[in-house]
């Protein structure tokens, strides 16, 4: 309380004072409440933007695979069975795995 003024003008001067801190307050949490809704905001967008780079990376690998399998299937002229036995029968390097050798696996 200041020598010059009455309890009344004390109290609206405090009651004000009260009223400028509380808005202060205020505007800090809103401005901190939207630093943050921006900062999610790009954190999905890098996110939702990694997940399509990704994606598409796995599609442009499939497709170049799928093309070079169609490729490779087109230009042997290798009767199928011939194919299955160079594939799927058991050969040298299998006979010299350990496993293999014993016959269960061939």
């Amino acid at each position: 309380m200041r020598k010059s003024e009455t309890a009344d003008e004390t109290e609206s001067r405090r009651a004000l004072d009260t009223q400028r801190i509380a808005e202060t307050r205020q505007s800090e949490n809103v401005n901190e409440t939207e630093r943050r809704r921006a900062v999610n905001r790009d954190n999905m967008a890098v996110r939702r933007h990694s997940a399509t780079e990704k994606e598409f990376e796995r599609r442009r690998l499939g497709d170049r695979q799928r093309k070079a399998f169609a490729r490779q299937e087109a230009s042997s002229k290798v009767p199928w069975a011939f194919n299955f036995a160079l594939n799927y029968l058991p050969n040298k390097r299998y006979q010299d795995n350990p496993l293999f050798a014993t016959g269960k696996y061939s």
